[in-house]
């Protein structure tokens, strides 16, 4: 994850330029408010069945609190602009990478 914008006073909004390698995604996550842009290669999303692909200059946006995965798909890389806001207490997602 490169950050490119960190939440500050002025604006709860953060972004950061993900890069995934070959099949790997992120654990099952939410955010107070997320939208996911593919810039290069082809990933896959679930909020639930089925996978949606995001492909490169695709977009796709989280509900609130929504649970969710995102990542590459298995025989491809993908980079993506994540945006997200922070919730009241500051803190942009809950979740892992796997």
């Amino acid at each position: 994850m490169q950050p490119t914008r960190s939440p500050s006073d002025a604006s709860r909004l953060g972004a950061s330029n993900d890069h995934f390698t070959i099949g790997t995604r992120t654990a099952w996550r939410t955010h107070p408010q997320d939208q996911i842009n593919g810039t290069e290669g082809a990933g896959l999303c679930c909020v639930a069945a089925p996978i949606e692909v995001i492909a490169q200059g695709g977009g796709v946006f989280f509900e609130p609190g929504e649970d969710y995965w995102h990542g590459a798909a298995p025989r491809r890389v993908m980079t993506h602009l994540a945006m997200q806001e922070t919730d009241n207490s500051g803190t942009p997602s809950t979740g892992e990478s796997t």
